[in-house]
């Protein structure tokens, strides 16, 4: 008959190896004792010794693996507190638009991750801004002919020329884009006569310059040449 190979735990091991360390009962008797080969009682003892010493030769790598467990933990804690901080600082710094120039797409990071970070919508970051319309372009350099002539001229007045070319242009629309190209009337402003807030004035340079020679003094004619696609000074 064949016979039944048994599974010993290692509870039962160390049973019988500690019954074995204290000597009472020879080999013998514990393996009839205990139903076991007296060859496996030396081996498990002999195991036991060994591996006893390894409790007290561990006990310090698991301290110091504790201690810098510990450590770890502290400084992920820390992270997460000025990560927060940071946080709230860049809502109340960042400016209101162009927070997609804060994304970096050659980094470590992921958008999305970056995104999370940042705290701004990752749409925005892929989010492309569509250009003026022809209609629009075309308006803006009809407007811009009209400033060369008439600067002082505001909003309302533009409004009465586009009329006139058969162009009927809401008032908010032309003031978008005036603001778009840079346009403002002219017109005198508060307090310019001071000294202290005359910024307009320029000192002339040749006060007080005699001119007794050829090419001593050259005057500078500024002309703007308007061009297909905007303008050149």
């Amino acid at each position: 008959m064949k016979q039944i190979r048994r599974n010993l735990s290692g509870e039962f091991k160390a049973q019988v190896a500690i019954a074995a360390l204290k000597e009472r009962e020879s080999l013998a008797e514990l393996a009839k004792w205990f139903d076991v080969q007296p060859l496996l009682i030396a081996r498990w003892k002999k195991e036991f010794i060994a591996r006893s010493v390894e409790i007290f030769e561990t006990k310090a790598p698991e301290q110091a693996y504790q201690v810098e467990k510990d450590r770890l933990f502290s400084k992920i804690g820390q992270l997460e507190m000025e990560n927060d901080f940071f946080k709230k600082s860049l809502k109340k710094t960042r400016p209101v638009k162009g927070d997609k120039t804060l994304v970096l797409d050659k980094t470590t990071l992921s958008v999305r991750k970056q995104c999370k970070l940042l705290d701004i919508n990752r749409s925005s970051v892929y989010y492309k801004p569509h250009g003026e319309s022809k209609e629009n372009l075309e308006l803006m350099r009809k407007m811009d002919e009209h400033y060369m002539k008439h600067p002082t001229e505001g909003v309302l007045r533009v409004q009465d020329h586009l009329l006139t070319l058969s162009l009927v242009v809401n008032v908010k629309r032309i003031r978008r884009l005036l603001r778009l190209m840079g346009i403002m009337a002219l017109y005198p402003k508060r307090n310019l006569s001071k000294l202290g807030l005359a910024t307009h004035i320029k000192p002339y340079l040749l006060k007080g310059l005699k001119i007794e020679r050829p090419n001593q003094v050259w005057e500078i004619d500024i002309r703007i040449l308007q061009w297909l696609k905007g303008s050149c000074i």
